[in-house]
């Protein structure tokens, strides 16, 4: 089993436990408190940030706020590139 599975069952766990009308902020805590791993560092931490990452995004209001969601290296070039073609 590897470090993403590890993840994405503890994010279903903690899914599962929540109910359906949960503001954001409070999910989005339920999602940190359930991290299954040891120290917040290295090759795990970096996989759980993923998953998070993309199991909240399905709950993001339509507008992304930056502060919640730091765009990602490839986000961030395709912006750049939207944003040099349209000009």
């Amino acid at each position: 089993m590897s470090w993403r599975h590890f993840a994405e069952e503890a994010i279903e766990r903690a899914h599962a436990a929540l109910p359906s009308d949960v503001s954001f902020n409070d999910r989005k805590a339920a999602i940190i408190a359930a991290y299954p791993f040891g120290p917040r560092a290295h090759h795990p931490y970096k996989i759980w940030l993923d998953c998070q990452r993309r199991y909240l995004t399905k709950f993001a209001q339509p507008t992304l706020d930056t502060k919640r969601f730091p765009l990602s290296p490839l986000e961030k070039a395709i912006a750049r590139a939207q944003r040099l073609a349209s000009e």
